[in-house]
């Protein structure tokens, strides 16, 4: 979604199909940093072998909003320390234009983080 006009329409970036389903996602920049953490803590607990490396994509349009960057890692790192008994390093970067899986599909989409463990 591009803007709300003064009507109510909804403009968008792309082309939109008759029909086509729509979600809009939204966030509180309190949320960014535990939700962050969440699933690192998820992912890493579903590791089926140790994990030596630790990947996390953010979103940098939600990370801006944040006053220190710090808070994000520190969050990544917590998450990795409580579920897993030898934490591995990490890296956290920071990406516009996401890729993420939404109901099982690869999607371009906003406010993602994403999550890679390295074995």
């Amino acid at each position: 979604m591009k803007r709300i006009l003064p009507d109510g329409a909804v403009e968008c970036f792309g082309p939109i199909i008759k029909g086509q389903e729509l979600r809009l996602n939204s966030r509180k920049v309190a949320d960014i940093p535990a939700s962050v953490r969440e699933l690192v803590v998820n992912a890493a607990k579903a590791a089926t072998s140790p994990v030596k490396l630790a990947l996390v994509d953010v979103c940098a349009g939600s990370a801006s909003t944040l006053p220190d960057l710090a808070v994000l890692t520190k969050e990544v790192e917590s998450g990795l320390a409580v579920a897993l008994a030898t934490p591995p390093q990490f890296l956290c970067f920071f990406t516009f234009g996401e890729q993420g899986m939404v109901d099982g599909k690869p999607q371009h989409c906003n406010l993602m983080v994403n999550v890679a463990l390295v074995g």
